[in-house]
């Protein structure tokens, strides 16, 4: 975990954003970083679960939607990343988990996230460090 979510959490309910946070399994690191949206004056909404999975997706949408009435930005943080000295030790699984996370997953929230958005509104999508400074393999 990079900070890099939280950072951007606080950030933007800093300038005045209702923040909704979707994340695996780090409840801790998540009630944290919602401490600090709502010392900011906003409201946090927590949304765990497996990005993996369809479904998951599309929920983290409409619960925001139904919390909130709308998207105004949506920021795509999340990554799966694992470092190898050799591409021999790249298994099936964790290239296909790389990309459900890392492009499957920013592509389907992306696409349901859309129609709620407000014209003008911001899609916001990270990428990894590795695009700057990849390691050989």
């Amino acid at each position: 975990d990079s900070g890099v979510g939280r950072a951007v959490a606080i950030a933007f309910a800093r300038e005045g954003a209702q923040v909704a946070i979707s994340y695996l399994n780090e409840h801790e690191d998540a009630q944290e970083t919602k401490r600090w949206v709502e010392e900011a004056g906003r409201k946090c909404l927590l949304l765990p679960g497996d990005l993996a999975q369809k479904q998951q997706c599309e929920d983290i949408v409409s619960k925001t939607v139904a919390e909130f009435g709308r998207i105004d930005v949506l920021v795509n943080n999340a990554a799966f990343q694992m470092t190898h000295e050799t591409l021999d030790e790249i298994s099936d699984e964790e290239w296909v988990k790389t990309f459900d996370i890392n492009i499957t997953a920013m592509f389907r929230i992306c696409k349901a996230a859309v129609p709620h958005m407000p014209r003008g509104g911001s899609i916001i999508n990270t990428s990894s460090v590795n695009s700057d400074m990849p390691k050989p393999t």
